[in-house]
């Protein structure tokens, strides 16, 4: 077993004789050639892969940079939200939205909560939505699905149900309630649509695609083409994200094969890259290889930057404990009953429009078509 690999390698500020370390000068010559030789791809010299194993330890020495949660972040981005909906929309549809939006968030906040993840900050993205961001390397796969489905799926419950007893007659004539149940349909049915960053797209990506990133891959291409075509016509936003989507493709695909990799190789077994014997993180290391290759960058420094990059990046995906059939076939009742009731909820709602709408064209002249009692649900 070799020795626990992060060290602080710049001087003590404590200490004015101290001066920065090399990776070089913590492990003995031998070791490191050692580990260089029983790691190396094949097809790199001993020397240039021992090289590159001292700048990938430098660098992963490094601690990331973490980012507190700010209140100022959650306040100040809401006001831009708000304002960018307002202008665009209309005020009086304004409150509503938020609210949903606020409503739909909170699921996935609460959830990630009761889970242990860490650093969860809230913030809106003017045109677009809100998200949660928190940290659980080690969350399992079925965790992140519920997660996912944490947002949309109460919404979708409560919004579908309410429409479905609104139109069967349960309630009276109520115009408010049934916008603001549309209007939650609408948001939260469209999130568990199955592509890209969606909430949908995440839980298949929990549950499915994981194991298989070509899936993936190919679900964000299904999302860029929804995207161009419900867009024509519509706010540039639509082609933005299609634009960002495929400007990071090939990064998020990279990440999901890394991942499938080290979990192939039995690279996951522990808790984090800190923790890993060295010669195992360097076996590690050499899966990125064939991701970035040597013509990617023209320093050393870069080159393994951006494999040590994509490594810290994607172990968090290999780390994931894959959900077990009955967990998948659980997971998937939930999804696709509560995408039924939706859209059930969303038929009979289209129907008795379109019924309201012939039964006021047949209306006699002398009526005012106007004062028909459905005439809000246009």
């Amino acid at each position: 077993m070799y020795p626990r690999w992060r060290f602080d390698f710049t001087p003590d500020a404590s200490d004015p004789d101290s001066s920065p370390i090399s990776p070089a000068e913590v492990f003995p010559e031998r070791t490191i050639d050692e580990i260089a030789d029983s790691t190396r791809p094949e097809g790199v010299e001993v020397e240039a892969w021992r090289d590159e194993n001292l700048e990938a330890i430098t660098q992963l020495s490094i601690p990331p940079e973490t980012s507190r949660p700010s209140l100022w972040l959650t306040v100040v981005s809401l006001a831009l939200f708000v304002v960018t909906l307002g202008r665009w929309l209309g005020w009086e549809q304004t409150p509503f939205i938020v609210a949903i939006v606020l409503i739909h968030e909170a699921g996935h906040l609460v959830l990630k909560k009761a889970f242990g993840y860490t650093d969860l900050q809230l913030f809106f993205i003017p045109f677009i939505g809100a998200a949660v961001s928190g940290r659980k390397d080690d969350a399992s796969q079925v965790e992140r699905a519920l997660v996912a489905l944490a947002g949309p799926v109460p919404s979708v419950i409560v919004a579908g149900g309410y429409l479905i007893a609104y139109h069967y007659g349960a309630f009276g004539m109520q115009d408010l309630p049934v916008r603001i149940a549309l209007v939650a349909l609408i948001i939260n049915g469209f999130n568990l649509i199955p592509l890209g960053m969606l909430d949908g797209g995440q839980f298949f990506n929990a549950i499915l695609f994981s194991r298989r990133p070509w899936m993936d891959t190919a679900c964000k291409l299904l999302a860029v083409a929804a995207l161009v075509y419900f867009g024509v016509g519509s706010p540039w936003i639509s082609f933005g994200i299609a634009a960002f989507i495929l400007l990071t493709l090939r990064t998020t695909h990279n990440i999901a094969v890394l991942s499938s990799k080290l979990r192939a190789a039995g690279l996951n077994q522990d808790h984090s890259l800190d923790e890993m014997p060295l010669e195992r993180l360097m076996l590690a290391y050499a899966k990125t290889r064939d991701l970035v290759e040597d013509s990617s960058a023209t320093t050393l420094e870069r080159r393994v930057a951006l494999r040590t990059g994509l490594l810290q990046r994607a172990y968090p995906g290999a780390l994931a404990r894959p959900a077990s059939a009955a967990w998948v076939v659980l997971l998937l009742a939930i999804y696709f009953s509560v995408s039924g009731l939706g859209g059930y909820a969303w038929w009979i709602h289209s129907k008795a429009v379109k019924a309201a709408e012939e039964q006021r064209l047949a209306a006699p002249e002398d009526e005012d078509p106007d004062d028909h009692p459905l005439k809000f649900m246009n």
